[in-house]
């Protein structure tokens, strides 16, 4: 068969580009009546005599292949980085994988990489522009995501030193922010007296108190220190803690027209937090 002219070629791109959708139908009508014969004809492809010949035929002609390919790169830039995008975002972890995996199979090439950068001015140049540029397209994402980290770090700090503050008074135990968290969802997100107050708890700076069912320092000198334990531990309303203060909690209870109940089948809920 005679090679095609450019003429030719150049015309065949227009034609396919034209009728794309005809070409892709057609190419699938075709697939699926003769499938069996397609697979058939690329299982005798994969024949040990051909497999053989291309192998050899692909290392007679490594260098010309591989120029192809660096001006086919060149003259589809635009085509290739949209595939390896696409290929990016339907595979995040697989390419996070590879990058990483490269990156220390590389260490050197990659810590003399970054040395040479510093030093490249141009490159400092395009680095910064480039951050401008991902700034500027992330920025909302980014402040959300960096508003939620503040808050999560101030509320491990207050659990913290809440636990030091109980530890100075002679508290044993420890109560983390994440074990505070799941009594939340146990309660709802209700005081625990809301029959009483009607208040809810938010997830914001003073939204909710944590306060020891036994006070850690009572009213009563003879009544035992409570322990800094989540087993007593309870979230209030800012009010509810406030008055109920280092008040004995059944008498506190009983104020506010609460009546006592058999918690045993409770406790054991509560306790599970401890091994959390």
């Amino acid at each position: 068969m005679a090679k095609r002219t450019p003429e030719q070629k150049a015309a065949r791109k227009i034609h396919a580009a034209i009728n794309r959708d005809k070409i892709r139908e057609y190419a699938n009508r075709y697939y699926a009546e003769n499938k069996e014969n397609i697979r058939e004809k690329e299982r005798a492809k994969q024949s040990d005599e051909l497999r053989e010949r291309r192998q050899l035929y692909h290392q007679a002609n490594r260098e010309e292949r591989n120029r192809k390919s660096r001006e086919w790169k060149v003259n589809n830039a635009g085509s290739v980085r949209d595939y390896a995008r696409r290929q990016r975002e339907a595979n995040p972890d697989l390419f996070k994988e590879r990058s990483n995996k490269w990156q220390r199979d590389n260490a050197e090439y990659v810590k003399e990489q970054r040395r040479l950068a510093k030093l490249d001015p141009e490159k400092i140049a395009r680095d910064r522009e480039r951050r401008k540029r991902w700034w500027a397209k992330n920025r909302e994402r980014i402040l959300e995501k960096t508003r939620e980290q503040r808050k999560l770090r101030r509320s491990i700090y207050v659990a913290r030193t809440r636990n030091k503050r109980a530890a100075a008074r002679g508290a044993d135990g420890e109560v983390t922010y994440e074990q505070i968290m799941a009594l939340w969802e146990l309660q709802n997100g209700l005081c625990v007296f809301f029959a009483s107050c009607g208040n809810l708890l938010e997830k914001k700076k003073n939204g909710y108190h944590v306060d020891h069912i036994e006070p850690i320092c009572p009213q009563d000198p003879n009544r035992p220190i409570g322990g800094n334990r989540i087993e007593n531990i309870q979230l209030l309303c800012g009010s509810c803690n406030i008055r109920k203060s280092n008040k004995d909690p059944y008498g506190f209870a009983q104020a506010n027209g609460l009546l006592f109940c058999d918690i045993t089948n409770v406790a054991p809920k509560r306790s599970q937090l401890h091994r959390r």
